[in-house]
């Protein structure tokens, strides 16, 4: 399906990794966890320290129905179990059995860990390299830019906001990313001449955008979670930079222009 509608270009990005630096958010916050365990259990993590909690933390995901969001205890009580030489695979399975218990030792040491990871986890993300540059690119070139983000949408406006790139930025959607969630939001947007989809991850941001139509511009961030390697899905452009997405965008947009009078289909390219 290709999108043929008329109006100003609109490009759909993702927040987390995109336009801000979450994942150094969680590494550090990951570290922090795993260095208050060790302290704790006078123990220490076998082989590299980021890569044991990182094994964790997807292995809970992909087992558990909230994906990402599973509870923060599991995470701390499973890595606690694998410091304390259970075999991980056992650690992970018996962390859903756990109850809170207020006189267990272990579950105080738990809960502390925990609270002490949740703050650590509020902290902003700093804004990545080139995005402040690239927003303001687009809004010259009379773009307008919509965020999707499948976390929460006001914690979105307030990190644009605190990051000073809020007024860049058209509207916020909070929803889990669907072709026809970009379908719906570009008829209420008067169907633009052309939609982006600027996105870090292959199978959260690229392939539903192109089960839409838009044109996709994937932007690997430096950490790739398991489910998310992806040979199948092929992005319309792989960039190094945000700055480097909003130049094809131009560049897509000024090859359109000619094209899209003579009826010739956009072409798959690279940046």
């Amino acid at each position: 399906m290709t999108i043929v509608a008329s109006g100003a270009p609109t490009v759909f990005v993702d927040a987390d990794n995109t336009l801000w630096d979450t994942d150094g958010v969680f590494a550090r916050a990951q570290l922090g966890l795993l260095e208050d365990l060790e302290h704790e259990l006078q123990a220490v993590a076998p082989g590299e320290r980021l890569e044991f909690i990182r094994y964790i933390d997807q292995t809970l995901a992909e087992n558990h129905h909230l994906g990402l969001r599973y509870p923060a205890r599991y995470l701390v009580l499973a890595a606690a179990r694998g410091l304390q030489g259970s075999p991980l695979d056992r650690s992970l399975t018996s962390v859903w059995q756990v109850t809170r218990q207020d006189d267990d030792p272990e579950d105080r040491i738990v809960s502390g860990v925990e609270a002490r990871y949740l703050e650590k986890l509020r902290q902003q993300p700093p804004l990545l390299d080139g995005v402040e540059a690239g927003l303001r690119s687009l809004q010259s070139q009379g773009c307008r830019v919509f965020v999707v983000t499948e976390g929460s949408r006001a914690r979105a406006m307030r990190s644009a906001q605190a990051l000073g790139i809020g007024h860049y930025i058209q509207r916020f959607i909070e929803s889990p990313k669907h072709p026809r969630l970009y379908q719906r939001v570009l008829r209420l947007a008067g169907s633009p001449s052309v939609a982006f989809m600027i996105g870090d991850q292959l199978q959260r941001d690229i392939k539903p955008a192109l089960e839409a139509g838009l044109v996709t511009i994937y932007v690997p961030s430096r950490f790739q979670p398991r489910w998310e390697r992806s040979e199948t899905v092929r992005p319309d452009y792989r960039c190094e930079s945000f700055e480097r997405a909003v130049d094809a965008v131009r560049d897509h947009v000024a090859r359109l222009q000619p094209e899209a009078r003579s009826g010739v289909r956009r072409s798959i390219e690279g940046c």
